[in-house]
């Protein structure tokens, strides 16, 4: 089964927000808005998620600066309901 990576990240202004990042660590899709929370970026990330239909499993990475390299704080999986 496929794993979309997502990160939740601090953005330039203390907001948060997310992206998913491919295996090779190239930005695939954004979340186009910040977000006042981590705790709320996460809540969009689910909802985006949700989307997805049970046919990948989603692991949210939460990371300690907007670099895509950022050393992983946090990582949550959220598997598939069958």
């Amino acid at each position: 089964m496929k794993t979309v990576t997502f990160q939740v990240y601090p953005d330039s202004g203390s907001n948060y927000r997310w992206r998913t990042i491919a295996r090779n660590k190239k930005i695939t899709a954004t979340s186009g808005e910040s977000f006042a929370s981590k705790q709320s970026a996460e809540r969009a990330v689910k909802a985006f998620a949700k989307s997805f239909d049970g046919r990948c499993k989603v692991c949210i990475h939460t990371v300690d600066c907007a670099d895509v390299r950022g050393e992983v704080v946090h990582a949550k999986v959220i598997e598939p309901k069958v």
